[in-house]
């Protein structure tokens, strides 16, 4: 009996070390487990070689390539601005129209010219005392005389050059006015075109309404149309959708509703099959100890049988009854879905009838201002034409008459010059021949002789300037050298203009656009002038070329960064756009390469953390281990770098922050 007792008593004790040592290697398994859940999960990717190719991006405003700005050399008054800001115009085109009078400048240089002819006038005077002097009294008055009367001649020639260049005699205000004219008729020819072409396309726009598609609207009408007819198209097929629903659900009801007709119908035969069973119980029951129930009991077991098909062919009905219930909520759903389905249909095409006339009343506004503009400006081309005809007769007329143009006066006024210098050689050589021989005075002579030819180079100079200045002055006009876009106009009616001062500046569409911005200096030194970029923004247009045309240190940090401009063309291009340009060099290999979200970064340099696992007892434990590294290149995804070996895991990613040396656990593990 104690024997028993011990062994029991040694079973327990070893029972129990066995659940002890079982519940401790469990516990330790899960503490592990516990451990492992509660590290950070990071993921990683193999360090290997690839190839990077280095993207440079910016974003920049397009501006003209080049821009014109218009000055006026002279201090005038504006009499009128015939351009505002946003204008397109073409080389030729009047953009500013000045008071008929002369300028300060004008004045200026007339005074200098007087001022000049004053001076040569005192230097040939003595001239003339130091040649008589020198002649021994001789005056030589025959001689004198005719050189006066040349010089004279040459006065006269001089200013009915003056007159004609200036428009102030017949045929010259004639050709001058014929060359206004033109211009005018020109200007009308050019605005008549622009006109029509602009009525053409709104008549387009206007008979394109009425279309499916509006291909030929443009702009916000095309939108509102648009969005009203998808809404209008979107809503019939609603309505359709909900319309064939509708019948459907219909149809069928109306196939059920024979269902409760049925129902009532086979009731009724139950309750007659009941009462003419309930019948045949009364006269079994009322029969007596010797009556023979045999007939009635087979009349029951007939009568029951009928009754149970009654049933079950009222069960089957009732069934198909519960479906006709289901349906009829069906159908009011579906009649109410397809009555708000109407509403929202005849809303819709009430909206684009409503959109469509809005859209017709304002194209036919604006054709019929475009068509009233054009009738004014036929109009003024017709009567400017009429004057040009009439313009041209006159000139004719008083060419016929024999009137001088400036060309003849020019070859009258040079003949006449040459006329003068030989009288004047001829006379100096006369007077050079009679005289004794003094050298001081011939000397004299001869110095007072070159001081007039410099002084008359002086007078020749002065006298181009007053014909330029009054050529610029009487009724002038300014007028475009470039075509492109009006960018500003800076004076107004009646201001005055300053010598050099920009009136308008004028983007040179001609010239193509530009757009520049930064890059940082090790960006720069990887391209050059001529290379090409890419579109990376959104971008309708076809054929989009940019050119690296400039590389420049940026003032803002010249140290790091540097300026890209780029010439850039294709459709739909404006000033004011911002584009986004994409360059990219060739591809290099590198022995090296991982993602960018593994490249960190922090005081001490750029680094990557990488995973490394040391073998334990209960598994592999993982830890982040730090890499400097120096990043060679880069490109959208990825880095090469130096400081690794080419075969390590590094951590890109990580369910929260982590530092070196920290335990992690890796995110498929």
């Amino acid at each position: 009996m104690n024997e028993e007792r011990s062994t029991s008593k040694k079973d327990l004790i070893k029972n129990i070390t066995i659940i002890f040592l079982a519940i401790m290697l469990v516990l330790t398994l899960f503490s592990n487990t516990f451990m492992n859940y509660t590290l950070p999960q990071v993921s990683t990717v193999y360090a290997t070689s690839g190839t990077i190719s280095e993207q440079i991006r910016g974003s920049g405003t397009v501006e003209p390539a080049e821009k014109y700005e218009v000055k006026t050399d002279q201090t005038r008054e504006i009499e009128s601005v015939m351009v505002k800001m946003g204008d397109k115009v073409k080389p030729g085109d009047v953009l500013f129209k000045l008071v008929d009078k002369e300028s300060d400048e004008l004045a200026t240089a007339q005074t200098a010219l007087d001022d000049a002819k004053n001076s040569l006038a005192n230097l040939e005077y003595e001239y003339k005392k130091a040649a008589l002097v020198l002649a021994n009294g001789k005056s030589h008055e025959a001689e004198q005389s005719k050189i006066d009367l040349a010089e004279r001649e040459l006065e006269k020639l001089k200013d009915k050059l003056t007159l004609a260049e200036t428009g102030k005699d017949g045929l010259s205000g004639a050709k001058k006015k014929i060359t206004e004219i033109k211009d005018e008729v020109n200007t009308y020819k050019s605005n008549v075109t622009a006109l029509t072409a602009s009525r053409d396309n709104y008549s387009k726009q206007l008979t394109s309404v009425d279309t499916d598609d509006f291909i030929e609207v443009t702009g916000d009408n095309y939108q509102r149309l648009r969005a009203a007819k998808d809404a209008a198209i979107a809503a019939e097929k609603k309505e359709a959708e909900t319309k064939k629903k509708y019948d459907e659900i219909t149809k069928k009801v109306s196939e059920e509703s024979e269902y409760t007709k049925q129902i009532e119908t086979k009731r009724s035969e139950i309750n007659t099959a009941r009462a003419e069973r309930n019948a045949t119980y009364a006269k079994y029951l009322a029969l007596g100890p010797d009556d023979s129930s045999a007939e009635l009991d087979a009349q029951i077991t007939t009568q029951t049988a009928h009754i149970n098909n009654l049933e079950r062919e009222l069960s089957e009905l009732l069934a198909k009854g519960e479906s006709t219930s289901i349906h009829r909520v069906q159908l009011n759903e579906a009649e109410t879905a397809h009555k708000n389905a109407e509403q929202k249909l005849l809303k819709a095409k009430d909206e684009l009838v409503k959109v469509t006339r809005e859209v017709k009343l304002s194209l036919k506004g604006v054709l019929n201002d475009l068509e009233e503009r054009l009738r004014k400006e036929q109009e003024k081309l017709d009567k400017a034409q009429i004057r040009l005809t009439d313009a041209e007769a006159v000139k004719t007329e008083l060419e016929g008459a024999g009137v001088m143009t400036p060309e003849k006066l020019k070859t009258e006024i040079a003949n006449k010059e040459a006329e003068i210098e030989g009288l004047k050689a001829s006379l100096h050589a006369t007077i050079t021949s009679e005289t004794n021989d003094n050298s001081t005075s011939r000397l004299d002579l001869e110095k007072k002789a070159y001081d007039i030819d410099v002084q008359k180079e002086k007078v020749k100079k002065a006298e181009e300037k007053v014909k330029k200045l009054k050529d610029e002055s009487t009724g002038a006009t300014i007028k475009a050298k470039m075509g492109g876009e009006v960018a500003s106009v800076s004076v107004t009616v009646g201001e005055k203009t300053e010598a050099s001062k920009v009136l308008a500046v004028i983007n040179v569409s001609d010239k193509g656009y530009s757009v520049s911005f930064s890059i940082k200096n090790e960006q720069a030194r990887k391209i050059k002038v001529g290379d090409k970029a890419e579109i990376s923004s959104w971008y309708m247009g076809n054929d989009f070329t940019a050119t690296l045309s400039d590389i420049q240190p940026d003032s803002a940090s010249p140290q790091t960064m540097k300026k890209v401009k780029f010439i850039v063309s294709g459709e739909d291009l404006s000033s004011g756009q911002t584009i986004s340009l994409t360059m990219g060099s060739k591809g290099q290999p590198f022995s090296v390469v991982v993602p960018n979200s593994g490249v960190r970064d922090d005081s001490n340099g750029k680094f990557v953390l990488v995973m490394e696992s040391k073998p334990g007892p209960l598994g592999n434990r993982y830890t982040a281990v730090r890499y400097d590294v120096t990043v060679n290149a880069l490109d959208d995804n990825n880095s090469a770098v130096t400081g690794l070996t080419g075969s390590e895991f590094v951590i890109t990613t990580s369910s929260k922050p982590i530092t070196a040396g920290e335990q992690v656990r890796p995110a498929d593990g």
